[in-house]
């Protein structure tokens, strides 16, 4: 890779919890990075935070909401217009839905902001990816994976909503993505996944029921958001790491995954999906 000075980073989903210390980890390493974020005052006050407390001026802001394609098309255009080459991608939004609710674009929100989201933003990047020569991306998945099936007569979810299987599936769907996304993509552009842990972050605090009650209960014991961010940050920049892709880590440690999570025939089937529903697919 390039040295770090010379390096831009793109963290999504980062105003607050890991996506926020993942920001500021790499600011203090010297990278530029740029900030992704749904709400321009709540961003734009992260980026004037983490520009003080790092001494890194090159913190900037990019609007998105994964919820709309028109909004991920209009940040993709934006970063495009930026940077000529992006030498790190950590694909960190997401979200947790305890009752089912729907975007614009008629997909269920975990399917849509959870796996669409992290599609669309590596396959709109590939180019400017490619042109930094080594470049890496990051997934941030979770153990919560073990309890999603990918069903591909209802990937919206519109019988039988329940919120975890729902956040659990589109989990299982980042590790899908990625292992298909290292068959694909050229030695020089690695992929990989990490679990964060149970974080202390504002991450499940805006639901109701079991979730909400949980996190509450939790909270005092949980990881710091800078602890979940660890293992995105080491696989954005450690040496070592320059040729391993498709791998899934915990604690900065490879582990294996649900059999379905390395299923080659259904990582190909919701590749082809996730091509359909977005317009999107690598160039040729």
């Amino acid at each position: 890779m390039r040295p770090i000075a010379d390096q831009v980073h793109l963290v999504t989903g980062a105003t607050q919890g890991i996506g926020k210390e993942t920001v500021r980890a790499l600011a203090r390493l010297g990278a530029r990075v740029i900030l992704a974020a749904r709400d321009q005052a709540r961003g734009q006050a992260v980026v004037e935070e983490l520009r003080a407390d790092t001494g890194n001026a090159r913190i900037e802001l990019a609007l998105v909401d994964f919820a709309s394609f028109a909004s991920v098309r209009a940040f993709l255009d934006d970063v495009r217009a930026r940077v000529a080459a992006l030498d790190v991608l950590v694909n960190n939004a997401g979200g947790y839905f305890g009752r089912r609710q729907q975007t614009d674009d008629g997909h269920e929100m975990s399917f849509q902001v959870n796996h669409l989201g992290y599609f669309m933003t590596t396959l709109g990047l590939f180019d400017r990816l490619r042109a930094a020569g080594d470049a890496r991306v990051v997934c941030v998945s979770s153990d919560a994976h073990w309890g999603g099936r990918v069903d591909f007569d209802d990937l919206d979810r519109t019988e039988g909503y329940f919120g975890y299987r729902a956040y659990a599936t589109s989990k299982l769907m980042n590790l899908l993505f990625v292992a298909e996304a290292a068959r694909r993509f050229p030695p020089s552009l690695t992929i990989n996944a990490q679990h964060p842990g149970v974080v202390a972050s504002g991450f499940g605090l805006g639901e109701r029921g079991v979730m909400k009650a949980f996190y509450l209960v939790a909270r005092p014991f949980l990881r710091t958001a800078a602890q979940g961010a660890d293992t995105s940050v080491w696989l954005s920049t450690a040496p070592e790491l320059g040729a391993v892709t498709g791998k899934y880590f915990v604690r900065r440690r490879e582990r294996s995954t649900l059999a379905d999570a390395r299923d080659p025939e259904l990582a190909r089937r919701l590749w082809t999906e996730s091509e359909r529903l977005t317009g999107m697919s690598l160039p040729a």
